[in-house]
């Protein structure tokens, strides 16, 4: 498919900015980098639940796990930033008014 997904991202309570990361109590609450999905895009694209997908923009290619989330719109992927490599970071191109990504199963 081609770049049909719009990513979307934010922060997260616990990342790996300094004041979690470098707290033994906070750093264990970090999330691992996941890739959300709406369902309906999950399975017009043929990417099983769960599973781990390659997710490419115009800057990069990163392989992640990705979940479907209902409360997401059709159309859009979202990626927690500062979570952690690969991320957010890898894919977006700060130049760019939005990034467009592909998600294929890996």
């Amino acid at each position: 498919d081609a770049y049909s997904l719009r990513l979307v991202s934010g922060r997260v309570l616990y990342d790996l900015a300094t004041s979690v990361s470098r707290s033994p109590h906070l750093a264990p609450l970090v999330r691992p980098p996941t890739l959300r999905v709406n369902p309906f895009e999950l399975e017009r694209l043929g990417v099983p639940d769960g599973g781990g997908v390659r997710v490419t923009s115009a800057r990069t290619s990163v392989s992640l796990p990705v979940v479907g989330d209902p409360g997401l719109p059709r159309g859009s992927a979202a990626l927690a930033f500062n979570v952690g490599p690969p991320g957010a970071a890898d894919l977006i191109d700060a130049g760019a008014a939005v990034t467009d990504v592909r998600v294929e199963t890996t």
